[in-house]
């Protein structure tokens, strides 16, 4: 199984973005809000695009559509082309399963995501991604946040001892009386996980270049396992926790540590 797959730059970020269609201040530009509370909405309809005119031919690898409200009847098709036209002639992966599956609750809806990974970086201008799903209960496509860039997978994946799980940020409070009061909120989805066998060129290529032009605040994209059965699922667009220590564990090999937040 191919390892782990980081992406720290999303060229939608600096893109013209545009839709098939959008519903008042529900527009496209949304899905480049860093949270996924603030939506894209179509029309009504069961079938929706976006497209993208990313200014100049980019490495592009690695896709994604969050926050969404698709299901797992969903499929798409992801293009990236040389002309405006749109004709795929980069790449077109034809209309395929999305695989998109529901990864957590947020505002009590459930939100629905998919990542979709291309063995090597095809460099493009322009990229489309159509949506269609006859099996929305709602008339309407929307998504939260949506994922165009390059990817790094560095040559050994993750060790034993990563962890997943939620996190329950609700703070409580006691009466005098003793009885427990918390402050409802939605719960984050955490990854943790240790790179153990970095080279020197990927410590200084690749993770510096992602505390450099990430940090904490820059939303990341991380696949922990690219083409596994539950590859959809695993998959976090979110923020690093914190920016960790680099540790020399051999003359050749460096470690480092990864906490990944959810974003909602």
């Amino acid at each position: 199984m191919p390892t782990i797959a980081l992406s720290w730059i999303n060229h939608l970020k600096a893109a013209t973005l545009a839709a098939s269609s959008e519903v008042g201040s529900l527009s496209a530009a949304n899905l480049l809000v860093d949270h996924l509370a603030t939506k894209w909405r179509s029309a009504p309809g069961t079938a929706a695009f976006i497209t993208a005119d990313l200014t100049a031919a980019k490495p592009c690898r690695l896709f994604g559509i969050f926050g969404s409200n698709v299901t797992p009847a969903a499929t798409w098709r992801v293009r990236l082309s040389s002309s405006a036209a749109h004709a795929g002639d980069l790449y077109d992966s034809g209309v395929v399963a999305m695989g998109a599956v529901v990864v957590n609750t947020v505002l009590k809806r459930n939100i629905a995501q998919a990542a979709l990974l291309l063995p090597a970086a095809i460099n493009a201008r322009y990229v489309k991604i159509d949506l269609s799903d006859a099996s929305i209960a709602l008339n309407y496509v929307e998504a939260g946040a949506a994922w165009a860039g390059d990817a790094w997978q560095p040559a050994y994946g993750r060790s034993w001892g990563a962890v997943d799980g939620f996190k329950d940020e609700g703070p409580a409070s006691y009466s005098e009386g003793g009885q427990k009061y918390i402050i409802r909120r939605d719960r984050q989805r955490v990854q943790q996980f240790s790179l153990d066998n970095l080279t020197d060129a990927e410590r200084y290529n690749q993770v510096s270049a992602l505390d450099r032009l990430a940090g904490r605040v820059e939303n990341i994209l991380v696949v922990p396992e690219p083409g596994g059965a539950y590859q959809n699922h695993d998959t976090v667009f979110g923020t690093l926790s914190a920016l960790g220590a680099v540790t020399r564990r051999q003359v050749n090999l460096r470690a480092r540590r990864f906490e990944i937040e959810e974003r909602l």
